[in-house]
Formats: structure tokens, C-alpha cells, sequence
């Protein structure tokens, strides 16, 4: 008989499935997930002549069975595909992925587990054990939010080693210091949106913000990637120009694969935030309303945005 642990607030997916894999003392968390299709009777496990997707919605219907929530709310609450511009078939198909420990161009991810050696405590203390936060693995975060730390890292995902979060099995050195997050006020910002991007996906109204963002590059001179540039003379600074100037290089280079470089930047996806179309990638457009909006203009921007989804 399987034992049925429920996700607390933000724990997040992968390590919700490791939780359930360790205590029915199960080392596949593959096969825990099957034994929970089976469990509540969810139908026959996909076979190759059936489409892969059929076996990935079992899995997501299965875990949100075991957490007594809808599959609307449990991907809502325990995925960070809201924030990461993912429809709820490419978050089912990426966590079976994940589970089958493969990986695809489409489905960009990170590609280490990370853990706030703070948070650890206080989880215990609150809930008897510590648990994977979903808003350590939003892209681009390597700080804790709340207690302002840079957070440690995992080799990979769902090792045995890693189903349960202990800070002392942390393996992997990353160039984040508490000090960086002192220093840029650009990342605490950064953090603030792409958490906020969860409950209020930003390329929901993307159409708006690449507007905002537009006018203002202009007003401060910088130059709107592949739009009129007639506006600001042709050797104005680009906006990864002044990402450069606002938050840590080694930074920009792990989160956003940005390099100081003086040739080809309207290609970065950065810039492209300013072009249209809603080209780059949803962590983009929060960097580029951390860089060039103050807090009270950026809860106005996202408080107007929030309106076009009513």
C-alpha cells in the first residue's frame, strides 16, 4: 500500500515526487509515479503505437490525485511553467523527461537541483522535513529571496542523494555571494518579477510590456533592437549594455548566455525585448523591467497589464 505525503505551499514538482519516492522506500521515482497511475486507476500505461503525451497527462493526473488537487492546481502551484512560458502539455512532457532523465532542446530547463541552506531549518521546525522550493529553480535566481543568500546546488536532479534536500550534500560551487545581491539592486528586482510571474505571467500581456519597454529604452537613449532606430543615433547603447552596467557579468553569462561583446547584439535575446513580437524569452522581459523601471512604475506597468486578462 502506497503512503500518500501531500506537497506543502511551493514544493516544488520533482522534489514532491522524490519525497514519495523516499518514503515508500521506492529508488525509482519513475516507477513510484506508475505505481500512482495504478493506484487510482487511471487506465493502461502508454504503449509506442500511443501518443507520448497520453503518458505523461496519467503521471500529472496521478500526482495531483495524491496531492487532493485539481491538475489545473497542482500545476499552478508545485511547476514554475507560468512563469517559464509553458503550456501545461509541454510541462507534462517535460516532467517525464525529467523523470526518464533525458533531455531536449525544447524543454530548457536548469539543470541542477538548488536549496537555501537557511530555508532548511525553518522547514524542518515548520513541517517536520525540508522540501524543494519552486522559487529556487526559477531561471535566473541563485539567491534566495527571503533570507538574501546565494543558494547552493545540486549535481542533478533525483539522485539518490538528492531526493531529500541536506545542505551538506550540496555539490556544485556557483559564483553567487550574498554580497552580489547587496550590491545590484537589479537582481533584487529581477527575483521580485520572476517570482510575481508565477501567479501573473508576464508574456500574458507581453504586447503592452514590449511597449512600455520600447518608449522608455528611448526616453534614456538606448537603442530598440531591430524597430526605428531613426529615434536615437546609431551608435546609442544597447540594453544588454546597460545589463552590464547594472548586475554582475558572470551573471548575465550563466542566466542569459550574454557576453561583452561589440558585434551582433541585436541578436541577444535580451535586446529582442524591445523589437516585438514577443520574441524573447519570459525572464528577459523581467530583467529588462528591473533595468529600466523603478518599483513604483513597474507595480503600475503589471497592475495596468493585469487588467487585458480580465
Amino acid at each position: 500500500m502506497l503512503i500518500l505525503p501531500k506537497p506543502v505551499d511551493n514544493e516544488f514538482v520533482l522534489g514532491f515526487i522524490g519525497r514519495i519516492t523516499h518514503v515508500n522506500l521506492e529508488g525509482s521515482c519513475f516507477k513510484i509515479v506508475r505505481a500512482l497511475v495504478a493506484h487510482f486507476n487511471l487506465g493502461m500505461e502508454v504503449t509506442s503505437l500511443r501518443p507520448h503525451y497520453y503518458q505523461a497527462e496519467r503521471h500529472i493526473q496521478a500526482l495531483a490525485l495524491a496531492s487532493d488537487k485539481s491538475v489545473d492546481e497542482f500545476l499552478f502551484c508545485h511547476f514554475n511553467f507560468p512563469a517559464e512560458r509553458r503550456t501545461p502539455r509541454v510541462a507534462a512532457k517535460w516532467l517525464d523527461r525529467q523523470m526518464c532523465r533525458k533531455n531536449g532542446r525544447e524543454y530548457p530547463e536548469r539543470k541542477r537541483p538548488y536549496l537555501c541552506r537557511e530555508c532548511i531549518p525553518q522547514q524542518v521546525q515548520e513541517f517536520d522535513f525540508p522540501f524543494w522550493h519552486r522559487h529556487h529553480q526559477l531561471p535566473g535566481l541563485y539567491w534566495c529571496p527571503v533570507h538574501k543568500t546565494a543558494l547552493l546546488a545540486f549535481d542533478h536532479w533525483l539522485a539518490e542523494d538528492a531526493l531529500i534536500p541536506v545542505a551538506a550534500l550540496a555539490s556544485v560551487r556557483t559564483p553567487a555571494t550574498a554580497a552580489d545581491f547587496d550590491k545590484y539592486p537589479v537582481l533584487q528586482s529581477f527575483c521580485e518579477l520572476m517570482i510575481g510571474s508565477l501567479r501573473r505571467p508576464l508574456w500574458m500581456s507581453v504586447t503592452r510590456i514590449e511597449d512600455c519597454l520600447r518608449r522608455r529604452a528611448i526616453e534614456l537613449g538606448l537603442r530598440p533592437d531591430g524597430g526605428d532606430v531613426a529615434t536615437v543615433p546609431n551608435d546609442s547603447p544597447f540594453l544588454s549594455d546597460l545589463a552590464f552596467a547594472e548586475c554582475p557579468a558572470w551573471w548575465l553569462e550563466e542566466a542569459f548566455g550574454l557576453q561583452r561583446t561589440t558585434v551582433g547584439k541585436g541578436r541577444l535575446a535580451l535586446n529582442r525585448v524591445l523589437s516585438g513580437g514577443g520574441r524573447a524569452p519570459p525572464m528577459s522581459y523581467a530583467l529588462a523591467i528591473a533595468l529600466l523601471f523603478s518599483p513604483r512604475e513597474r507595480a503600475d506597468i503589471l497592475n495596468k497589464s493585469s487588467h487585458l486578462l480580465e
